[in-house]
């Protein structure tokens, strides 16, 4: 998606957000031998919040007790702070959840094929 149609996030289109890697984040970070890593316009899907519901369904799933709330409450804490932060906007992280949906679709179904049940 980032190669064929670039979208930038909220703090790069407005002037009502700051870029909190850049103001705050470790010097390293943005620094120009690590600019070569750091995307700005690679906001669609949202990776952030892909890998934040892949843990934490994963951490709902095996954890026990009341620690099982630890997936969810991470997952939205994490959505809130992308957002509020101006890192993504709410359909960025709403592409990036179905991309992991998809992702856990795609995984179940080979494991179902490997065991020979459909």
């Amino acid at each position: 998606m980032f190669a064929f149609s670039p979208v930038a996030p909220p703090f790069t289109s407005t002037g009502h957000f700051v870029d909190t890697i850049q103001t705050y984040g470790p010097t390293w970070y943005g620094s120009p031998e690590m600019s070569i890593f750091y995307n700005t316009n690679a906001a669609m899907p949202s990776l952030n919040f892909s890998w934040t519901l892949v843990l934490g369904v994963l951490l709902f799933r095996h954890l026990k007790g009341w620690h099982k709330l630890w997936g969810p409450v991470y997952t939205v804490l994490t959505l809130f702070a992308i957002v509020i932060i101006g890192n993504h906007f709410s359909l960025d992280a709403i592409a990036g959840g179905l991309l992991a949906v998809a992702a856990f679709f795609v995984v179940e179904l080979a494991f179902r094929r490997r065991r020979g049940t459909h």
